[in-house]
């Protein structure tokens, strides 16, 4: 059985997963690759919440939502469609049990999104129901055990938890039609300041890689953190920080569209392969041109994060081009991200490797200043390689 902390991670994932599956359910045409993906990874998490137990139930008690006696309560747009979405329905129950079959779990899904489908029905395997009275005197106990079970630590991963899967489910976005949601990275990068005002090491704030797979979307909300944290320890803060948050968060936007053969390539690129992969910073600039919402400078960082600091790199540019600092702070991130991380043709280095790396191009691919300040901020003796 897992520990408390593991378990309401693991609840607050399956609620993220049920609600982002319901959204694409009401965007998208039912044959939408989005569609059958995303009830995938929602039974997936259902079955290991069941690990070990013969059902999970939630129960709702006015705005406090209480599962298997374990009281939850977390912020975002996914906790609050998911409150929604019972108080839609009028149910104040839903138990889930074991060996729930998935076809069952994917019409539930379809139903909380169907307009005229107001009331839900149990099956062999899914049941609902209504909160007794006399069970609402117990929300002042379940919040007093909240506050008492609960520690900054197990709130810092798990408001992180959402920004992460809220960045995955934009790169999908983009990658599928190009959409681009000016309001879903402005709620991200809000996060991630809220995070940074703690004052831990962003290391601690880092997402960790699950799979190859999820390298884009992962390197993103890394890189978007490390940069952030940076800036906000030089003087940068309000509106400008936020606008650091969102370039550094979509430096990468133009790889979305690199065939997966090059991007997880083993071996060497040939030329051609180096010309489509060095075109992203091109690329993902003019993507970016298109969104109107987006500052300005999400699109120079995109096209100037591979520029060297001695004017080396890509994209080639004419005479004495000087790249912006939040450009030159991405670009840091953007290497100790990549090093410290296990990649198809390379392992994942070693702290030692990392810093040498880095040292080394300092003055040639790094701004000197700003990588002192990035590696003391980061307390990289205390790095932990990244493996898949």
């Amino acid at each position: 059985m897992m520990d408390l902390v593991a378990f309401r991670k693991n609840l607050y994932r399956f609620i993220l997963c049920l609600t982002s599956s319901a959204s694409n359910i009401a965007i998208y045409p039912s044959n939408h690759p989005f569609i059958k993906s995303g009830i995938g990874e929602t039974y997936a998490e259902l079955t290991e919440l069941l690990k070990g137990r013969r059902e999970v139930k939630f129960v709702l008690l006015k705005d406090l939502l209480v599962s298997c006696g374990v009281p939850l309560k977390f912020k975002g747009r996914n906790w609050r469609a998911f409150l929604d979405m019972l108080k839609k329905r009028k149910t104040d129950q839903i138990t889930f049990s074991a060996g729930l079959p998935f076809d069952q779990l994917e019409q539930f899904i379809v139903d909380l999104t169907s307009d005229g489908k107001d009331t839900l029905y149990s099956t062999a395997f899914i049941k609902f129901g209504k909160t007794d009275p006399a069970d609402e005197g117990k929300k002042e106990e379940f919040s007093d055990y909240e506050k008492s079970n609960d520690s900054s630590d197990n709130v810092l991963d798990i408001g992180m938890l959402e920004s992460n899967w809220m960045v995955k489910d934009l790169f999908q976005r983009i990658t599928v039609d190009g959409t681009i949601q000016g309001d879903v990275i402005s709620e991200v990068v809000s996060v991630f300041l809220e995070q940074i005002k703690t004052g831990g090491s962003p290391l601690n704030m880092l997402a960790s890689l699950k799979s190859f797979d999820e390298y884009t979307f992962t390197h993103a909300v890394n890189v978007g953190i490390l940069t952030m944290s940076l800036a906000e320890s030089l003087g940068f803060s309000g509106a400008h920080l936020k606008d650091i948050g969102t370039a550094a968060l979509l430096h990468d936007v133009g790889k979305i569209q690199i065939p997966e053969e090059i991007l997880q390539k083993k071996g060497a690129l040939d030329s051609g392969e180096r010309e489509i992969m060095e075109g992203h910073s091109i690329n993902g600039a003019m993507q970016l041109m298109k969104v109107k919402s987006l500052p300005r400078l999400a699109l120079l960082v995109a096209l100037e994060h591979h520029l060297k600091y001695d004017g080396g790199g890509y994209p080639h540019v004419k005479g004495k081009w000087k790249t912006n600092i939040v450009s030159q702070i991405v670009s840091i991130a953007d290497v100790f991200d990549a090093l410290r991380t296990k990649r198809p043709y390379r392992e994942a280095m070693s702290p030692e490797e990392v810093e040498r790396i880095l040292r080394l191009g300092s003055g040639v691919s790094f701004n000197p200043f700003l990588l002192e300040h990035f590696l003391e901020g980061v307390k990289i003796k205390d790095l932990q390689s990244e493996q898949v």
